[in-house]
């Protein structure tokens, strides 16, 4: 029998409704990142410690989006680019991650495929390794 995981891995990715609409691919390239993500930190000893085991959640859409409006509550808000923001929550070991992916690239990633991919990989890997930095962890 199959035994069913009932843990949530540490980096999650959560593609709001417009982006599904834009781009038909994006679920299963997230889900692809996600777990990829996810076993290259784990194998790079990020979530060794349970103690201090942070949560990475990432939101990803194609329309503009300003979450420090949304979210005023963080103990920490950064802003990366105008496309990419970060809320961390210190009481829950928590960030949470917003990316837009911009007209330019959604329309490259219409034209082609794999674009979209390398899209995705490159801005949630450096977010993580601004993660990585500041909680003194090795770079992905």
């Amino acid at each position: 029998m199959l035994a069913i995981m009932s843990e949530t891995l540490p980096i999650s990715l959560h593609v709001a409704s417009d982006a599904q609409h834009s781009l038909v691919k994006i679920c299963s390239v997230a889900n692809r990142l996600e777990a990829q993500l996810n076993f290259i930190t784990m194998t790079a000893g990020w979530f060794a410690d349970p103690e201090n085991e942070i949560l990475i959640e990432f939101y990803i859409n194609s329309s503009p989006y300003f979450p420090e409006k949304q979210f005023p509550a963080s103990d920490e808000f950064i802003v990366l680019a105008d496309d990419v923001h970060l809320a961390y929550y210190k009481s829950e070991h928590c960030y949470q991650c917003y990316i837009e992916l911009t007209v330019a690239e959604v329309n490259a990633a219409k034209q082609k495929n794999a674009v979209l991919t390398a899209i995705l990989d490159k801005k949630l890997s450096i977010v993580l390794n601004k993660i990585a930095n500041k909680h003194e962890m090795p770079s992905i």
